[in-house]
């Protein structure tokens, strides 16, 4: 079933595939690359808060799940980057955190 998510995400088309990662997850909620398929879809629509919160599941289920790793450090950068635009002084923090995992 994840192959088949990942092929829906890939295709861009962000409604089917939240589609099929939605009955995946409800199917398959403790596999990693669901959960993390799922963090790849708000992280598209920059709703980072929850990217993370999924990519962190993922590394609940899987420490070293590469593409939850990879993923949520993009994102914690990215969100630094938009911190850091509206003269947020937090941005530090999100990169720090990025640079850990990129280690």
């Amino acid at each position: 079933r994840a192959k088949i998510c990942e092929a829906y995400l890939l295709s861009n088309d962000d409604q089917k595939a939240k589609k099929k990662i939605d009955e995946s997850y409800k199917d398959f909620p403790s596999d990693p690359n669901i959960v993390t398929y799922r963090g790849m879809l708000s992280h598209r629509k920059n709703n980072f808060k929850d990217a993370k919160e999924n990519y962190e599941n993922a590394l609940k289920l899987n420490c070293k799940h590469r593409e939850a790793l990879f993923n949520k450090a993009l994102a914690l950068e990215q969100e630094g980057n938009q911190a850091k635009e509206v003269g947020d002084t937090t941005y530090e923090t999100f990169y720090a955190e990025a640079d850990e995992i990129f280690k």
